[in-house]
Formats: structure tokens, sequence, C-alpha cells
């Protein structure tokens, strides 16, 4: 007899425990009971407590794997995740895939990275539509996927892997990617924003660009990988802009911070770099540490570009600049300048390394002027100036008895006309200031 009290008590047990579980997961997405999904808000999950057999992703009864909340997703877009290590151990099946307007939330003031993480970490086969082959990815994100607060690693593979149409704007920021062989891969015609995520110690790169992709890099820390930023085949990452500088801290990386390869024009002003961008020039080679280099055909505007917006000198005539035209990338480091003539007397032609400052009828940054042309000289005239016909300055001083030195390549230079009235005095005409980059 007090063997079957056991059992039956034992069996009382059981059936409360599994009542209670129904109760407590009645009415959430995938989890069965009656009740309405409209209710619940968040889908959670938790490592260390959930169950993906027996709960339904409730606050009180969560699941278990980020996977099994991906399935159930298609009824609530967003997923709170714990901190915990999700990797196979915990019974997740990689790639997880983050589609449509999915957001996915780990600890995103960390980054997923406090004394109690939160972890993805793993790998499984991504077929890629646009590259083509097999590629082991730990998370991939299209449409309008959003991912934040997590450590991300995968470590012979690719820690995020987004890929889709120039609509698709996936967000994937506040995360630590690092410890992979590829930080991040952007491919097809993707746009997604890239923001305030620590991507570090990746071997292979940070984040390499692919296809037609128009990635917005902005806010992360890229150090400490192999190369901080690969742009490949027709890619054209936005890396910061007059408008909306880059605020990155791009720096330290093993062999290179930023790996031209395209034969785009890449934006990537208002960023950290190991140095002064003003005081270093793009290489042809990424190797020893070098912050930028254009080993395609392309060029990386990194340093300063004036806005568009008028004379630089307030209350003049325009002078019409004519070649080289705003922003053009120069094979040449011996430019050829043309601009409407002026007729004036006095017409002056200056080549600076920094954007000129005017201020009280003279210019505040003359130790920038490397190279000047003035209708005194033996050659050159009002609206047409090969860069022989000028010479270089030196401490302020044109150096009058030898040729020009070339222009350094790999780097920025600006250009302003103006022209003086007859007496000296004052400036009358002046143009824009423009610019010009020199390639590799």
């Amino acid at each position: 007899m007090f063997a079957v009290k056991l059992c039956s008590s034992r069996l009382q047990l059981i059936t409360v425990f599994v009542f209670s579980l129904a109760l407590s997961c009645s009415g959430c997405g995938g989890g069965g009971g009656s009740g309405e999904p409209n209710l619940i808000s968040y889908i959670y999950v938790d490592a260390s407590t959930g169950s993906d057999q027996y709960c339904g992703g409730t606050s009180i009864c969560p699941y278990k794997t980020i996977t099994k909340a991906l399935l159930e997703s298609t009824k609530i877009k967003s997923i709170i995740v714990k901190p915990g290590v999700y990797d196979s151990f915990n019974g997740e099946i990689f790639p997880l895939n983050l589609t449509s307007d999915v957001e996915l939330q780990g600890d995103k003031a960390n980054k997923g990275g406090s004394s109690y993480p939160t972890v993805i970490s793993g790998g499984g086969n991504y077929a890629s539509s646009s590259l083509g082959g097999m590629y082991q990815v730990a998370v991939t994100c299209s449409g309008n996927a959003k991912i934040s607060g997590f450590t991300i690693t995968a470590l012979a593979g690719t820690g995020a892997w987004i890929e889709g149409g120039a609509s698709e704007i996936p967000l994937l920021h506040d995360n630590s990617i690092t410890g992979s062989g590829y930080g991040i891969v952007v491919a097809g015609y993707a746009a997604p924003q890239i923001k305030n995520n620590l991507i570090t110690a990746n071997s292979l790169s940070g984040i390499e660009t692919f296809d037609h992709s128009k990635p917005v890099i902005n806010e992360n820390i890229i150090s400490d990988n192999s190369v901080g930023i690969v742009i490949r085949n027709n890619s054209q990452p936005d890396v910061g802009s007059s408008a909306s500088p880059g605020l990155n801290n791009i720096s330290r990386n093993v062999n290179c911070d930023l790996n031209n390869t395209s034969n785009n024009q890449i934006m990537a002003l208002g960023n950290s770099w190991d140095a002064d961008p003003f005081l270093f020039a793009s290489s042809d080679t990424c190797g020893n540490g070098a912050n930028i280099t254009n080993s395609g055909l392309g060029a990386v505007l990194f340093q300063d570009i004036p806005l568009n917006s008028g004379t630089l000198i307030g209350g003049t005539s325009e002078i019409m600049l004519s070649s080289p035209s705003r922003g053009t990338l120069l094979q040449s480091n011996e430019p050829h300048f043309t601009w409407t003539s002026t007729g004036a007397a006095y017409v002056f032609l200056g080549i600076f390394v920094k954007p000129a400052k005017w201020q009280n009828n003279s210019f505040t940054n003359t130790e920038d002027i490397i190279w000047i042309w003035h209708s005194g000289m033996t050659s050159g005239m009002d609206g047409d100036v090969r860069f022989y016909d000028g010479r270089n300055i030196l401490s302020g001083d044109i150096l009058q008895t030898s040729s020009p030195t070339p222009l350094q390549r790999g780097r920025t230079y600006y250009w302003v006309v103006w022209t003086w009235d007859q007496q000296g005095i004052k400036i009358i005409k002046s143009s824009q200031e423009s610019y010009f980059t020199v390639a590799n």
C-alpha cells in the first residue's frame, strides 16, 4: 500500500506541475493554449531557465533557444534574449536567420559583453545567392531585421552576414563582433546600418563589403582585426560624409585600417585613424598597419570636404571653376587648371593641403598653401594654368628658381582662385573652394 501511495503522490505532483506550466504559457505564441496572442508583445529566451518543449516564450516561461523563438517570430516580431551562451550545446541550429521585421534584443547597454555576457557562438552552412558557394555563418540578416546586444562569434567563419535588396535596411547595432574570421559580410544590394558596434579581433577582417552593397557604417570601434574594412567589387559603403560624419574609430588593425579594392570613390570623412588624416596619404599596399590603402583604381576621401556654399571670400563676385571638377579623382599628380577668365590684372590660384580659411581680408592658414600661381609669372594665363606654370611655397616664400614638386599621391587637395583690385588692396572676385584627389 505504501508503494502505491508514493506513486500516486508523485503522479499528483507531476499533474500539478504540468498544469502550472500550461497556465503560465497559455496564450503565448507556440506554447499551445487558447489565450489571445495579441496580449503578448515579446518572445522571451533564456538559456538557463527556458524550455522549448514546455514553455511558450513568455517572461515567466521563456524558450531556451533563439532558434525556437525565430520559428515563432511570424506572430511576434520582438525577441528578448537573456544573458547566457547560445551555441550548439544549448540547442541552437546555425545560422540563425533573421528575416522580415524581426528584432532580436540582448544586452544592448553592454553590447552583449558584461560580466554575464549574452553570446551567440557557432556557425552553420549558408548559401549566398549573390556570391555563390557555401559559408559558415553565425547570424544572417535580411529584410528590415534588427539585432543588438550580443557578442557574436563564429570561430572559423563569419559572425554576421547581411544580404538582400536595396530596399532592405537591416540594422546591426550595439553588438560586439569578435573572434571570427570575418566579423561582418555585406553582399548583394543590401544597404544595412552598422552602428555603434565593437568590431575587434577578427582574423581576416572586421567588415567586408561585396557586390553592389551600400552599408552605412558609423559610430563603430573597428580595431585589432587583420584588416578593419575591406571594400570589394562595386560596393560603395558610406563610412562618413560632410553632412553625416562617420564617427568611427578605425585604428590599430594589423595590416591596414581600410582597404579599397574597388574602382569607386569611397567617402570616409569624420573618423578617427591612427594618425591625423591631414598628416598621411593613402598607399597602394595593405600591410604594416597602414591607415588607408587603394589596391584598385578607386580612392578614399578621408580628409575634409568643403561645403558647396558660395564663394570662399564673402562679398566677392564668383569665379566659375571648370577643371578639375569638384571631387575629381585625378590619375596625374600634375593637374591642369581651367576657369572662366576674370579679365583682372592680378589673378591668383592656390593649392592647399587643408581647407582654406579666410578671415579679416587674409588667409589664416598660409602654412597650408603648398603651390601657387599668379598672373605675374612668366607662363600660364588667366583661366588656363598648368601645374608647372606655378611654384611651390615653403614657409610662406615662393620658390621661384625651381620647378614645383609633383603632388603626393593618395590624398586630397583644395584649390581656390581669387583676384585683387588694381591697387592690390582688396579682393574683388573669388571662386568656391573646390577639391580633387590624386589617385595612388
